[in-house]
């Protein structure tokens, strides 16, 4: 469960450099409102709390040996977690998605990095690969 989490928030750096890095500063490097310095630290407070949670339920469910009514408490607080999870990364995907858009789109900085669209790709790969292991 820890591996997809730190993959996970290398993608988060990326994307926010990536973000301020080739998008044009008409758009504010904000993307659903969201500016680009900020989408590091929310999507890893997001995976810190979700880890949290799961530790919770795990800890919950294990302290009676995984059964009982107690056990059953605590999978379902660690299902929330994992949805939790889920649900943050869904959001940091359609991010991902719409700033893939606007720099497709023509919002790219004249001075971007060369090479950016290899990132995007290897994001995008490494993201898929995170929702197959979650």
């Amino acid at each position: 469960m820890l591996a997809p989490v730190f993959v996970a928030a290398g993608n988060y750096l990326l994307i926010g450099r990536l973000i301020r890095a080739v998008l044009a500063a008409s758009t504010g490097h904000r993307v659903f409102g969201v500016h680009g310095r900020l989408i590091t630290r929310i999507f890893v407070i997001c995976d810190i709390i979700s880890f949290l949670v799961q530790c919770s339920g795990s800890a919950v469910a294990s302290s009676t040996e995984w059964v009982g009514k107690q056990a059953d408490i605590g999978v379902k607080i660690l299902i929330g977690g994992l949805g939790l999870q889920a649900v943050a990364f869904s959001f940091f995907l359609a991010i991902f998605s719409r700033f893939y858009y606007l720099a497709k789109k023509g919002r790219v900085a004249e001075d971007a990095p060369r090479g950016w669209e290899r990132v995007v790709v290897a994001v995008y790969i490494s993201s898929l690969l995170i929702l197959v292991c979650v």
